[in-house]
Formats: C-alpha cells, structure tokens, sequence
C-alpha cells in the first residue's frame, strides 16, 4: 500500500476517456441506447491505454507519459466541443489550437521536471479528479440506460426466411433533402435529383410529405406500417423519450 501511495497508478487518461464517451451518451440519451456506445467506449479506453504505454516507454515512466497522455485526450475530445461552441472565425480556431497546443506544452514540461513527491501527488488529484467526473457522468446515464436495458420490446412475429436467389432490397432515405416545391419556395433553386431519378427509372412521388417531424418517428411509422397514436398516447404529451421510436426503426415490421 505505501509503494501504491509513493507511486500511484495512473489511470487519470482511461477514465477521461471513459467520461468523454459517457458524457455524449448523456446528451443524446434519447436517441441511443446501452449498446450502441460500448464499441465507442471500449475504443476510447483501449486507445487511451495504447497512448499510456508508448509515451510511458518514452519517458520510462509512465506516470509521466500519462500526463502527456492527458493533454492529448484533452485537446482530442476537447476540440470539437470548444470549436462547435465559438465562433466558426478562423482566428478564434487558431486560438482554440494554440490553447490545447499550450497545453501539451505544459504537460510536457511538468512530464520532464516534477520531482517524485509533485509527480506522486499530482498524478493522485488528476486520477481523483476524473474519477470524479466519471462517476457524475454514469450516475446521470444510469437511469436511461436501465430503462433501456430492462425493457424488452415486444415479438414482432414470425417472419419469412430468405431463400436462395432473394434479392436484396435497400431502401435509402434522403434525410432532410425537400421537395422540388419547398426547395424552390425556401431556396431559389431547383434540385437535380428528382429529375435524374424520373431520367433513369425511378419512380418519384412528387408530391409526397414527410409524415412526421423527426427522422426516427417518421421511419418508425413508414418501417412498421403504422401510424404511431397509440404510442404517443401511451407516452404521453410530456414525455421527450425517443427510444421507443428508435427502438421501432432497429427492429421493424418491414424487414
């Protein structure tokens, strides 16, 4: 335990990765569900450790290297986030680049020149820190992901069995591509496809509408051969959860 003490562990890097991918799910918890995160999750963790090991053996240490690690999940994961929540300016991206680039900087240099006991204490606080940030993370995923978990959608039936020489059927959706008429109205331009489509063969319903708002209830309804009443009716007016839809396109009547 003293050696442990001396010379922590430093998993910091893992569990910032781990937190990255949680705290996405946290914010599109009505789109996804447990499973489709675990690859994401399990990439992030595995790479991060890569990362861990290889600036470990550099620095033959890998308590440093971790440090080094970290600024560079941080400017990885960070990136998006900073440059999606400022202005699209390019002097305000250079910014954002030279900030994270400071920062790799600094963690080099602290990676370099900390003493054991600095080394020690500062690789226990980052590991508190975003252990911390982790925990926050999964206590606010957890609800979701145990309703979704714990839910089992219901039989749709049986259904034929493919035979040899079956063709394969693909059913591709433009999402949010307009109307000829909406294009033209909000636009000012007329689109090409839908002509190019009539020219080779395509039957083009012209004057066809979106049946819902949103791309997981209009699919769900379409890929099910229903209209979706009874569902929100059974939800409720209030309620804001889509993973009934996205549950219906996953698994649907048509296929």
């Amino acid at each position: 335990m003293s050696a442990l003490r001396r010379r922590p562990w430093p998993v910091h890097p893992l569990l910032l990765a781990a937190w990255a991918i949680l705290f996405l799910y946290g914010g599109n918890l009505d789109e996804l569900i447990p499973a489709d995160i675990l690859p994401s999750l399990a990439w992030a963790v595995a790479g991060s450790l890569v990362l861990v090991v290889v600036l470990g053996l550099l620095a033959r240490d890998v308590r440093r290297g971790a440090l080094v690690a970290l600024s560079l999940l941080i400017a990885w994961f960070g990136w998006g986030h900073a440059a999606g929540s400022l202005p699209a300016d390019p002097p305000v991206r250079v910014l954002i680049g030279v900030g994270f680039g400071a920062l790799i900087v600094v963690a080099v240099v602290a990676a370099r020149r900390l003493g054991e006991l600095r080394l020690a204490a500062l690789t226990r606080g980052l590991t508190i820190l975003t252990g911390l940030l982790l925990a926050v993370a999964a206590v606010g995923v957890a609800p979701s992901a145990w309703s979704a978990v714990s839910t089992v959608p219901p039989p749709l039936g049986d259904r034929p069995a493919p035979t040899p020489g079956d063709r394969d059927i693909w059913y591709l959706v433009l999402d949010r591509f307009g109307s000829v008429r909406s294009v033209e109205a909000y636009a000012g331009a007329t689109p090409a496809l839908p002509a190019w489509m009539d020219a080779h063969g395509f039957e083009v319903a012209h004057d066809a509408r979106a049946s819902y708002v949103k791309t997981a209830l209009s699919l769900g309804s379409t890929l099910n051969l229903m209209q979706l009443d009874e569902l929100a009716a059974r939800m409720g007016p209030d309620s804001g959860d889509e993973e009934p839809f996205t549950e219906l396109v996953r698994d649907h009547a048509v296929g």
